[in-house]
């Protein structure tokens, strides 16, 4: 939960462990470093915490707000868990009981508790990027730091390399044994820049009314 101005929204993750490695961010700051805290000692002993911070008055950061914060310790073999950070195919609810009859339970669907977190996860935008030329080598990081999926789609291996497309999906295949094989999703963005206008007009042709 967040109540008045703060560095973060309802939903921020962090995701803290044993060896100290860190991905996602709450905020930032003194409070981000206090939830790592918190999240190591739940690490380290198990269980469940729920956090709850005045950013001013406890931690004397400026924003004025507070934030509440639920931690829990996950396997990080956990199918749920494992589901959810690989990102979902088709948008699903989630949930984690925060008060009341098993308290630090999540999971798909909706569970019933005195009090409950529930999330809509939604797919993770794939941006397919047909040709892996110049205008391509300069947006797929760009993309990548929007937090777009991306695919490179090129059927030729000097080009569609990891070193030229780093973090990456990369496809070494012609646009049509893509589509003969892949399906487009509505959450797809395409952006068509092959070597060939040719190829690129097919490629629309067979985006468009998609």
């Amino acid at each position: 939960a967040v109540h008045g101005s703060s560095p973060q929204r309802v939903g921020a993750k962090i995701w803290v462990d044993e060896d100290g490695g860190i991905d996602g961010t709450v905020g930032g700051g003194a409070v981000e470093a206090r939830v790592i805290e918190e999240a190591r000692a739940v690490a380290r002993e198990g269980g469940f915490r729920l956090l709850k911070l005045h950013l001013t008055a406890e931690l004397a950061m400026c924003c004025g707000g507070s934030m509440e914060f639920a931690i829990v310790e996950v396997d990080d073999g956990h199918a749920f868990f494992a589901e959810l950070r690989a990102g979902v195919v088709e948008p699903r609810t989630w949930s984690c009981i925060l008060e009341g009859e098993g308290r630090g339970q999540l999971g798909w669907g909706r569970r019933e508790g005195e009090r409950t977190y529930i999330e809509d996860a939604v797919p993770i935008a794939r941006m397919l990027v047909f040709g892996g030329g110049h205008v391509a080598h300069a947006l797929a990081p760009l993309a990548t730091t929007l937090g777009f999926k991306v695919v490179v789609i090129d059927d030729r291996p000097e080009w569609a390399t990891e070193m030229r497309f780093p973090n990456c999906e990369r496809r070494l295949q012609t646009p049509q044994d893509f589509f003969f094989g892949d399906a487009i999703r509505a959450t797809d963005w395409v952006v068509i820049v092959t070597r060939s206008h040719a190829l690129d007009q097919e490629i629309l042709e067979r985006v468009a009314p998609m």
